[in-house]
């Protein structure tokens, strides 16, 4: 049986994913699939992901220049810690 993961665990855990690959990359996530974190955040589908990106853009923790939404899935472009997020990301690690 999966352990539950709630929706501040999979956040953190996307915070770190995000932070990470910008880091590598140094810069931008220039495309995301969701596929990409699905597993990272333990998510269970598409729309979990899709919603924890819109939380978390709202919030001022990340940007994302857009989105695309076709046939149950999703790309997003331009991905990027804001300075809270950053803030987040360093207390994370």
């Amino acid at each position: 049986m999966d352990e539950f993961v709630s929706p501040v665990q999979r956040k953190r855990k996307l915070i770190l994913y995000i932070g990470d690959k910008i880091s590598q990359l140094q810069g931008p996530i220039l495309e995301l699939w969701w596929k990409d974190i699905l597993e990272e955040i333990s998510a269970r589908d598409n729309q979990v992901v899709c919603q924890l990106m819109e939380e978390m853009s709202d919030e001022g923790v990340i940007t994302v220049s857009h989105s695309v939404k076709t046939y149950g899935s999703s790309k997003f472009f331009v991905v990027d810690l804001t300075s809270f997020g950053w803030e987040q990301y360093e207390a994370e690690k």
